[in-house]
C-alpha cells in the first residue's frame, strides 16, 4: 500500500492533519518532560505562566482571523488567493506588533496580576514573538483549503524541531534557567517565521497571480462574531488557569499545568469527528432529512467515538500517577490528581456537539451556552478560593463540572430542536457496556500489576499497558464489542496509490 503526499481524497487530508497534530503533541510532551526535569519547579512554573499569558492574549488579538483564511479562500479563484493571504498575513503583522507592545509595557501589570514578580522581565523578552508568529497562523487552513495538509504537517515537525534545538538544548548544555528558554523560544519563533511564509507560498506557485476585491472591513465583518465567541471559550479555559496560578503559586501551577490536560488522542478523535460531522450535518438539515436519520447518525458517532476514548481515558486515569512520574519525574505526582480529575470530561465529550448545534441554526443558543459556563466558572472557582484557600483542587473540580454541566446544555438545544427527549439521542446502553468493559480491564490490570515483583516506572507503564490491552480485546470478545466498523473503512479508504 502506498499513499501519495498529495492525493486530495479527505481521508488522505484528514491523515495528514492528524499527524500534524499528534507530531506536535509528541514534541510538546517531550520538550515538556525535559524541562521540567532541568529548570527549577519555579522556573519551569514561570515558562509556563509565559506561555499561558500569550495564548490566553492570543485570542482576542487574534479578531477570530485565523478561520478567515479557509472561508475566503474557499470563495475565490485560487489566483486571487494568494492576494488575500497576503491581506491577512500584513493584518497579523501589525497586530502583531500592538500584541508585542502591549505584553512590553504591561508587563509590570501582568506580573503583579499572576503574583509572580519574575513573569515581568520574563514577558519583556518573550514580547518580540507575536511578530513571527502571528502571520503563521492561516497555515493549517490554507493548505487544507488547497488539499496540500502535508505541507502543514512539515511546517509542525520544522517549527517543533526549531523549539527542541533552540529551548530545550540551551537550557540542558548551558544554562538551566527560565531566561535561557525563553530567549530560545524568541530564536525558535523568527526560524517558524522564516520557514512558515516559505511553504505558504508553495500553493501559489507558477499560477498567473490576480488581486482580490476582498476588503479589509468584509474580513473584519466575518472575523468578529467569531471573536466574540472565541472571547468565552478563553473565559471558560483560563480561568482555572488563572486562579491556581494567583492565588496558589508557579509552583502549583507547575504541577496542575502538567497534569490538567485532556487526552491528546480523545481530542484527535474529537477533532476529526467535527470536521466530518458540520458539512454531513449541515447538508442533512438543508435536505430536510428527518430525525431518523440524524439521530441514528449521532448515535453511531457516539458509540465509535466511545470505543475508542473510553478505554484510553480509563486506563490514563487508573495508572495516572505512573504516566506523570514516567512524563515529569517524582517532583510531579501531585500532577496525576489533576489528570484523573480532567479525565471525566473525556468520558462525556465523546462527541463534538458544535457542528450539529450550528448545522440546526442554534448559533444564539450555542452561544448563551458558552456565556452561562463562562460566567458559573468564574463565579464558582472564585468561592472555591474563598472556601478552600488551601485545596486547590476544588477549583479544578468547578471547572469540570461547567464543562459537563455545558455539554448538557448543548445535548439540550440539540434535543429540543429535533423534538426528542436526550433518551432517543444517548445510546446510554450502549455506551455503559463500553464504559465497564474498560474499567474492569483497567482494574484487573491493577490487580495484576500489584502481584509483581516491583518494577520501575518505565517497565511498570509498559507492562500495564501491555496487559489492560490484552484483558481488554478478550472481553470485548466475550461481551461481542467488535471495532470492525471502525478499522475496516480505514482499510478500505487506504486502499490509494
Amino acid at each position: 500500500m502506498r499513499i501519495k503526499i498529495n492525493n486530495n481524497s479527505n481521508t488522505v487530508q484528514a491523515v495528514w492533519l492528524g499527524l500534524g497534530s499528534f507530531v506536535s503533541f509528541s514534541f510538546g510532551i517531550i520538550s515538556a518532560a525535559i524541562l521540567s526535569r532541568y529548570l527549577s519547579k519555579a522556573d519551569y512554573g514561570t515558562y509556563k505562566q509565559v506561555l499561558y499569558v500569550y495564548n490566553t492574549l492570543l485570542v482576542v488579538f487574534s479578531l477570530g482571523l485565523p478561520r478567515a483564511y479557509s472561508y475566503f479562500l474557499a470563495r475565490v479563484p485560487i489566483e486571487a488567493g494568494y492576494s488575500i493571504v497576503r491581506k491577512i498575513n500584513l493584518m497579523f503583522l501589525i497586530i502583531g506588533i500592538v500584541f508585542s507592545l502591549f505584553l512590553c509595557i504591561g508587563s509590570s501589570f501582568l506580573a503583579d496580576v499572576l503574583n509572580n514578580s519574575a513573569l515581568k522581565e520574563c514577558l519583556q523578552l518573550f514580547a518580540i514573538t507575536p511578530i513571527f508568529l502571528l502571520p503563521l497562523m492561516g497555515i493549517e487552513s490554507i493548505m487544507a483549503t488547497y488539499r496540500k495538509a502535508y505541507i502543514n504537517t512539515i511546517y509542525v515537525i520544522g517549527s517543533r524541531f526549531f523549539s527542541l534545538v533552540c529551548v530545550v538544548l540551551p537550557v540542558i548544555l548551558f544554562d538551566s534557567s527560565v531566561y535561557v528558554a525563553i530567549v530560545g523560544f524568541v530564536f525558535s519563533s523568527v526560524l517558524c517565521c522564516i520557514l512558515g511564509l516559505f511553504l505558504e507560498r508553495i500553493p501559489f506557485r507558477q499560477l498567473v497571480k490576480i488581486p482580490t476585491q476582498l476588503e479589509i472591513k468584509d474580513i473584519l465583518k466575518y472575523s468578529f462574531p467569531l471573536l466574540l465567541a472565541s472571547v468565552w471559550g478563553i473565559v471558560i479555559t483560563s480561568s482555572t488557569q488563572f486562579f491556581i496560578s494567583r492565588y496558589w503559586g508557579n509552583e502549583t501551577f507547575a504541577e496542575f499545568s502538567n497534569g490538567f490536560i485532556e487526552l491528546p488522542f480523545a481530542s484527535m478523535v474529537i477533532s476529526a469527528s467535527a470536521t466530518v460531522l458540520l458539512p454531513v450535518f449541515s447538508k442533512m438539515v438543508h435536505e430536510r432529512s428527518t430525525n431518523t436519520d440524524i439521530v441514528n447518525l449521532w448515535k453511531s458517532v457516539a458509540i465509535k467515538s466511545s470505543k475508542i476514548i473510553f478505554p484510553l481515558a480509563i486506563f490514563a486515569c487508573v495508572f495516572a500517577k505512573l504516566i506523570m512520574i514516567f512524563l515529569y519525574g517524582e517532583e510531579y505526582m501531585e500532577s496525576s490528581v489533576y489528570f484523573q480529575i480532567i479525565t471525566i470530561v473525556n468520558l462525556v465529550r465523546i462527541v463534538p456537539y458544535a457542528p450539529v448545534v450550528l448545522a440546526l441554526g442554534k448559533v444564539k443558543e450555542y452561544a448563551h451556552v458558552h456565556f452561562i459556563t463562562a460566567l458559573g466558572v468564574v463565579v464558582l472557582e472564585y468561592l472555591m478560593v474563598l472556601l478552600f484557600p488551601d485545596n486547590p483542587y476544588m477549583v479544578v473540580w468547578i471547572s469540570v463540572w461547567c464543562t459537563i454541566i455545558s455539554l448538557y446544555l448543548q445535548i439540550k438545544i440539540v434535543c429540543n430542536a429535533l423534538n426528542i427527549p436526550i433518551s432517543q439521542l444517548v445510546p446510554y446502553k450502549k455506551l455503559g457496556v463500553i464504559l465497564l468493559c474498560s474499567c474492569l480491564a483497567a482494574v484487573l490490570t491493577k490487580i495484576f500489576l500489584l502481584m509483581l515483583p516491583m518494577l520501575s516506572i518505565s517497565l511498570s507503564l509498559i507492562v500495564s499497558g501491555l496487559v489492560f490491552v490484552i484483558l481488554y480485546i478478550i472481553i470485548c470478545k466475550v461481551i461481542g464489542i467488535s471495532y470492525a466498523e471502525i478499522v475496516m473503512p480505514i482499510l478500505n479508504r487506504s486502499e490509494v496509490h
